[in-house]
């Protein structure tokens, strides 16, 4: 045999296995590699749960449920889109059952961009509904965390006005929404809102009203001579009281008793408060009048002064 072939066959054997443990080795490494990144999507995807737990979000998944409410397809993206440090971003909903909550549901999804301020103060609570909110963690530790005092405590209410607060401060919070279904809202009996205490709620509103409206008011009259009117009155502090310029309405009634007298005063002669027809009363106004109850007279009522919202008169009912 020929010690040359044979040194020859030796060389490209020895050739033939340096490439292969290459090889291998190529392999081994790379296989390190995947499960490095395996390992780091967990971690990523273990901490995005654990960031949206503290939320209250329950489960991350491409439909993401929060509590009972089914969060609907590019949620996240279409918020994601128009969110920064100083936003509060919301989006419309679709009711589950659809006809529950009509008059509820047709509000908040057809507030315009300054209705979402304007309409802050009313019995609907805040004007973006809970479970279509998306803020970046910054500004729920500025503005948060929620209220856990206990059942009953409207935290989501109580977070909404540090947020409208901050705005008043000039803090540059901003209240969007986008303009399409995000989530389905779903009601049922044991829904956490029919738990809340109404005078709760009613003493929030009022404060932030005050807070907010009245302080900058030296006088305003309240739109509902009957019971709503009535109790918006007595709970408003002594200061507000005194630029209470009248009531106004259009029961015949009401406005033939001339005035109403605050009983309730410790004062020896009892504040008497004209009552007026609504044509002969002086804005700004306080509304307290439930809307789309009426079938559709106080509305008309209402757009026949040609006032401005939130310059002329702000919601309260």
């Amino acid at each position: 045999m020929n010690p040359h072939q044979n040194l020859k066959e030796v060389g490209t054997h020895t050739e033939l296995l340096t490439k292969r443990t290459i090889c291998i080795y190529k392999l081994q490494v790379q296989a390190i590699l995947d499960v490095l990144a395996l390992i780091i999507i967990i971690i990523y995807y273990l901490v995005v749960c654990l960031m949206w737990a503290q939320l209250g979000i329950q489960e991350i998944r491409p439909y993401l449920n929060h509590q009972d409410d089914l969060m609907l397809e590019n949620r996240i993206l279409l918020q994601y889109q128009q969110a920064d440090d100083h936003t509060l971003v919301g989006s419309r909903f679709i009711r589950e059952p659809t006809d529950s909550t009509i008059r509820y549901t047709k509000w908040a999804n057809t507030l315009n961009s300054k209705q979402l301020y304007t309409q802050a103060f009313t019995s609907f609570g805040p004007t973006l509904i809970i479970p279509t909110w998306f803020m970046s963690r910054r500004l729920f530790n500025k503005y948060g965390p929620f209220d856990e005092t206990g059942q009953g405590t409207p935290e989501d209410l109580i977070l909404f006005y540090n947020l409208i607060r901050g705005r008043e401060r000039g803090e540059g919070v901003e209240l969007k929404r986008v303009d399409e279904p995000l989530i389905v809202y779903r009601y049922h009996i044991n829904n956490t809102t029919l738990s809340i205490n109404e005078e709760t709620i009613w003493e929030l509103r009022v404060k932030a009203l005050e807070e907010h409206v009245l302080s900058k008011w030296k006088y305003f009259t309240i739109w509902n001579a009957g019971k709503q009117g009535r109790r918006l009155y007595r709970t408003i502090s002594e200061e507000n009281k005194l630029k209470v310029k009248s009531f106004c309405d259009v029961d015949s009634k009401k406005i033939d008793k001339g005035h109403y007298t605050y009983e309730e005063s410790k004062e020896k002669e009892k504040p008497k408060v004209p009552i007026v027809h609504f044509t002969k009363a002086t804005p700004p106004f306080i509304i307290c009048i439930k809307w789309e109850l009426t079938g559709g007279e106080f509305e008309n009522n209402l757009l026949s002064l040609n006032l401005i919202e939130g310059i002329d008169y702000y919601n309260f009912s």
